[in-house]
Parts: structure tokens; C-alpha cells; sequence
């Protein structure tokens, strides 16, 4: 059976493409990185936000916010750091109205649940403005313990 591994170097080994995301983990500082994209060069850190957190995990999901909430139980017991990404309507979508959402918030963290609101921009003020009966969907992902 062949022997497989993660590519430990200087640099990233690998080339770029639309069905290939190079990964390596450094051989200076000892952190994974990744190109996500299917072109270019920007080496993001993979999970850095986990340095120096003990124990720590990672959840993903998806949800809907009904009349603008939604409240996300993400299985961790602590909730270190949350990023949601509103996916339908589709992204760049520009909506202007109480009923639809553009992006989230996050108004609370409990324990390991975190409630978020969606925003909509306002043609009136020009700004992010609450949405008090908007529904979208959305994917999410939490680290913590």
C-alpha cells in the first residue's frame, strides 16, 4: 500500500487550478496553509484561528432565518469564534426591501448557540438595517471547545 502525506516545505508544491487547491504545512513555522481559489497565489491559514485554543473543534452547518432570526445550536460547548455566509438570495443580489436579508449578525453567543439577525440595505438611511420578516438561507461555521 503506498505511503500518503501532507507536503512539507518552504513553499506551497502544487499548481493552482479550478479542481486542485494545494495544501502544505510549512516547514518554518509549522502551520498548514491552502490556496482555496482556483487561481492565484494567496496561501490562506488553514484553521489558524485554532493556535493556542486546547481542545478545540470545528462545526458547520447550514439554516434559514425566519422572520429575520435564527438562532444556530452548533454542538460546541464554547463558541470561540462564528462566520455565516447568506447563500440564498444568491450572493451580489441587491435587494432593497424589509423582507429580504444581504447579510447577518450576530446579536448573541450562549454557551454553545449563537443568535443571529439578518440585515438588508436600507434606501432610506443608506445603511445595514435589521429585517424584522426576512427569510434566507445560510451556511455557517463555529470554533470552539
Amino acid at each position: 500500500m503506498p505511503i500518503r502525506g501532507i507536503v512539507r516545505a518552504k513553499s506551497v508544491k502544487g499548481v493552482v487550478s479550478d479542481t486542485n487547491a494545494p495544501f502544505y504545512v510549512d516547514s518554518d513555522d509549522n502551520i498548514p496553509y491552502i490556496i482555496p481559489a482556483g487561481t492565484g497565489t494567496s496561501e490562506i491559514p488553514f484553521v489558524l484561528g485554532l493556535a493556542g485554543v486546547t481542545g478545540a473543534k470545528i462545526a458547520a452547518g447550514s439554516g434559514v432565518l425566519v422572520s429575520g432570526v435564527a438562532t444556530v445550536a452548533t454542538g460546541l460547548t464554547t463558541v470561540k469564534g462564528f462566520a455565516g455566509l447568506v447563500n440564498t438570495p444568491a450572493p451580489g443580489t441587491y435587494l432593497t426591501g424589509v423582507t429580504e436579508v444581504h447579510g447577518l449578525n450576530i446579536t448573541s453567543v450562549t454557551t454553545g448557540s449563537v443568535v443571529l439577525q439578518g440585515v438588508f440595505n436600507s434606501l432610506a438611511t443608506g445603511a445595514a438595517t435589521a429585517s424584522v420578516s426576512g427569510t434566507a438561507g445560510f451556511r455557517w461555521v463555529a470554533i470552539g471547545t
